[in-house]
């Protein structure tokens, strides 16, 4: 007899997920973060209003504190500058507008306010007014200057020693307390990232790969077939890398756009033989400052100069050597006038200047020194020649006037100037002697 077969033995249930309340689960995972969020926030809020007041600080008295030093230290120089330029001077009416400038800074009411500098300052300026009307000046006069040149060095010194001093312990505060909201960040950042990746974990282990289960099982349903979970991978961001390589390339792509757009504005705005402005975009220049003196109500010059016999070192030497000379004076002109100025090639051997913020007698001594400067030294065309050459200059102060009126009339001074025996300035003014 066949025994009978033995029973089925009891198959194990799979085991059973664990039961959570999805709800529940999201709700303490959101009050665990937001409470890590305020804390963070609270911490570094505390820090945050510290650097504003060290910031506030800074802005309200350190900042303006190193300005107002710096502005004395240039007053000192300045001073100082025109003291020796005063003593250069032959007379006493030639060393008039030095001292203006230094009475008027000396007469400062920000200048008077610092006791450091006032002393030293009205010193000086008691001794230039004294010197000043002296003719001539003995050595025992240079040597009673040159300690009070030296005081004022002296002094700037000091005074732009003790601004940087406090700046710098002003600005190592600033540093630490952005190294400790630097330091604070970081702490922060990790702590919300940790938070947010343990959030996306349970997100994707309770809820994202439960769905994308039953998905799966639903279309084996549909065809017949065993659904099977859909195999596990990693995500790479490719696509953010893509998206930077792409702004890598189109910054690339803007920064020689804008290299480009530079140079073709170079080209078009200066002239190609001697690198100044050229006559198109002077114009634009002295409109926009001949407006700007019409609007703040402040003085500007305008001139026209030409080169002396020009034309005889083309004809002689050739168009080689004239385009060297207008080389060097164009050098000349750059190394010479202030980098305030406006100039130009307006034409041939001939430029234009204007000067802002300058009346016509400063705008005179300007001229002049160029006139000097021009004719010091002749200009090297080749290995062994050497050509000597001049400019006449013609000055016109605006007064409101349109542009092609006061570069008429500047053009017309510098025909007197021609007239007159070259190497000159002439004034249009006809109540201003030439010089």
């Amino acid at each position: 007899m066949t025994p009978p077969a033995p029973p089925p033995a009891a198959s194990t249930p799979p085991p059973q997920p664990l039961a959570l309340s999805a709800g529940l689960l999201f709700s303490a995972l959101a009050g665990v973060v937001l409470a890590l969020v305020m804390a963070i926030e609270g911490w570094r809020g505390v820090e945050q209003l510290r650097l504003l007041d060290q910031l506030s600080v800074m802005q309200q008295h350190t900042i303006p504190e190193a300005l107002q030093a710096q502005r004395l230290v240039r007053n000192l120089e300045t001073v100082r500058l025109e003291g020796e330029r005063l003593l250069a001077l032959p007379g006493p009416m030639e060393r008039l507008p030095s001292m203006y400038v230094i009475d008027v800074i000396a007469e400062n009411p920000t200048v008077l306010a610092d006791e450091r500098v006032a002393p030293v300052l009205r010193q000086a300026q008691q001794v230039l007014r004294a010197l000043s009307r002296k003719t001539p000046l003995t050595d025992a006069d240079r040597s009673q200057w040159a300690a009070e040149s030296q005081a004022l060095a002296q002094l700037a010194d000091r005074v732009t020693a003790a601004s940087i001093e406090r700046f710098n312990v002003e600005v190592e505060q600033t540093r630490h307390a952005v190294d400790r909201n630097l330091w604070q960040l970081g702490v922060s950042v990790v702590v919300l990232t940790v938070s947010l990746l343990v959030f996306v974990l349970v997100l994707y282990r309770t809820l994202i790969r439960p769905l994308r289960h039953v998905g799966s099982a639903l279309a084996g349903l549909r065809r017949g077939q065993r659904a099977l979970d859909a195999p596990s991978g990693q995500w790479r961001p490719r696509e953010i890398g893509d998206i930077h390589q792409a702004l890598g390339q189109l910054d690339l792509l803007m920064q020689e756009n804008e290299t480009i757009r530079k140079d073709l504005l170079t080209s078009a705005n200066t002239d190609s033989l001697t690198g100044l402005f050229n006559r198109r975009h002077f114009m634009e220049q002295a409109h926009l400052a001949l407006a700007r003196a019409k609007r703040t109500h402040s003085p500007v010059t305008l001139a026209i100069a030409d080169l002396d016999h020009f034309k005889s070192v083309n004809d002689t030497l050739g168009h080689a050597a004239g385009d060297l000379v207008l080389k060097a004076v164009a050098q000349r002109i750059r190394s010479t006038l202030r980098e305030t100025d406006i100039h130009c090639r307006y034409g041939g051997e001939e430029f234009a200047f204007v000067f802002p913020d300058t009346a016509l007698a400063e705008a005179g001594l300007l001229a002049n020194r160029l006139r000097e400067a021009v004719a010091a030294t002749p200009i090297q065309v080749d290995a062994h020649q050497s050509v000597p050459i001049s400019i006449s200059i013609g000055l016109v102060d605006v007064l409101g006037l349109p542009l092609d009126v006061a570069l008429n009339q500047a053009d017309q001074a510098m025909y007197r100037a021609k007239v007159g025996g070259r190497n000159r300035i002439e004034f249009a003014l006809p109540l201003t002697d030439p010089v």
